[in-house]
């Protein structure tokens, strides 16, 4: 008899821990969800940061350059000063920002303390597009940006047959068709190689309705060039960087988008 009641005491305590460590996890969980209804936003930091390029990790990003401002990023985001913390998901407010095109990437940051942090990573316009009368912002990814009538000195990409008609001052975000991302990869290889050999910053115009044979536009020097089709490049732009050299204040047409052999490789006055 002494042993089953010292069975049934040891069973009792055993019980009366396990109710006690339920109680305090049930405690513990009603006391963070509790937390997390009173805390309120008292504060919404916002960091804007521009996608950067290999050449460019170094740099820092010059505030004049953003296109976005933290009061907009803040009106994107639907948060106010005064709401309640958890009442979204970060995920739910990161892609309420990230519909605006110019933003790549929202990353949403938040403490017990009330404070909010908004970090914003900005897409820059590389080229633009013709578009009914204006000019269509594109990155080098091949996002549409921004439309605009002002004309803002990058290359003009001229042969793009993406459907732009749905674009609309807002959120509307658009990236250019398969057809036209492939050809707008050939043009990043291009302005690499030709930022490699500096001479990239005399594009006007690039001329890609011809997938076997781009032109450049290069009124500077008043002279186009057949690039070809993005096949040997480097050893291209050198040839073309030679005639340029050569051919100092004289007009017309450079060909290097033939074998590269010298004698397919010319400058024909105009």
């Amino acid at each position: 008899m002494k042993k089953t009641a010292e069975k049934i005491s040891n069973n009792k305590k055993k019980i009366n821990v396990k109710i006690i460590i339920v109680v305090l996890i049930l405690g513990l969980i009603i006391a963070v969800f509790a937390v997390r209804g009173a805390l309120t936003i008292r504060s919404i930091d916002v960091i804007i940061e521009s996608v950067k390029t290999e050449d460019e990790k170094n740099e820092n990003t010059e505030q004049e350059n953003l296109r976005i401002s933290k009061e907009q990023v803040i009106e994107f985001s639907g948060l106010k000063v005064g709401d309640k913390l958890y009442k979204y998901l970060r995920s739910e407010i990161s892609k309420k920002i990230e519909q605006n095109p110019y933003i790549e990437k929202a990353e949403i940051k938040r403490d017990f303390s009330g404070k909010l942090k908004i970090i914003v990573t900005q897409r820059k316009h590389k080229y633009m597009m013709n578009y009914s009368g204006e000019f269509l912002y594109i990155d080098r990814e091949g996002y549409v940006l921004e439309v605009s009538s002002e004309n803002n000195g990058d290359p003009i990409i001229i042969g793009l047959v993406t459907d732009c008609s749905s674009l609309s001052v807002g959120n509307t975000k658009i990236r250019l068709n398969k057809q036209d991302l492939e050809k707008l990869e050939v043009v990043n290889n291009i302005i690499a190689s030709m930022e490699s050999n500096g001479v990239s910053n005399r594009i006007y115009t690039i001329n890609v309705e011809n997938k076997d044979d781009f032109v450049l536009q290069l009124d500077d020097d008043k002279k186009s060039v057949h690039i070809g089709d993005g096949s040997n490049l480097n050893t291209r732009i050198l040839y073309m960087k030679k005639i340029l050299e050569s051919e100092i204040g004289h007009s017309g047409v450079i060909y290097v988008n033939g074998d590269l052999d010298e004698s397919y490789v010319y400058f024909r006055e105009q």
